[in-house]
């Protein structure tokens, strides 16, 4: 492939707005996220590149979730899974079903979450993308949790603990082996009796 200064340099910087977007995000700082990902948007769409419009769509969401503007989400979301049809790979629809997961999880209708998070899981599991695997097994622990369904929500955790381990990612792990702990130490001790 050719480097050019006609798409490259505009596609380094659509990058740099999300690397921008992604730190802003860490910190709590929201409006200022949204901002450098709706720059990359901009950047990515002039290029015709879809799979940074997914990805930065996929950003604007998760960052509208967390300001409580769901049905803005949803249109992200929407658009998000229109262009992740159009991309045809396995991994764009596991992490769109996901998103509607994510979606469904913080509008409180739990079932349809785990619906989509099983899907985004099966997923997963067969294109080998462990991380995003651990997450959902997590997110779906705690919700068989808040459920109370503690067999299902023991059997989730552990596999995305034994993911994290896998691919170390040992800060993960211990957030959930704590979890753990607060929520039956019997469990816990069962699990991890050297800890």
């Amino acid at each position: 492939m050719e480097i050019t200064e006609e798409t490259d340099i505009p596609r380094y910087k659509a990058h740099i707005f999300m690397g921008l977007g992604d730190i802003d995000k860490k910190k709590g700082n929201l409006n200022k996220s949204l901002m450098n990902f709706n720059e990359s948007i901009k950047i990515f769409e002039k290029l015709g590149d879809s799979d940074g419009v997914f990805l930065a769509l996929v950003n604007v969401g998760e960052i509208h979730l967390k300001m409580g503007k769901f049905e803005t989400a949803e249109e992200d979301y929407i658009k998000a899974d229109g262009i992740s049809n159009k991309l045809k790979g396995l991994k764009y629809k596991a992490l769109s079903m996901m998103n509607f997961g994510e979606l469904y999880r913080y509008k409180k209708d739990l079932n349809e979450a785990l619906k989509k998070y099983e899907g985004a899981i099966e997923i997963f599991e067969k294109i080998e993308m462990p991380e995003d695997l651990a997450y959902c097994y997590n997110k779906m622990g705690n919700i068989y949790l808040k459920l109370n369904n503690k067999t299902e929500y023991f059997e989730s955790i552990i596999k995305a603990y034994e993911i994290y381990m896998e691919i170390h990612l040992e800060k993960k792990a211990l957030k959930i082996r704590e979890k753990l702990k607060k929520v039956d130490k019997k469990v816990y001790k069962q699990q991890f009796p050297n800890y």
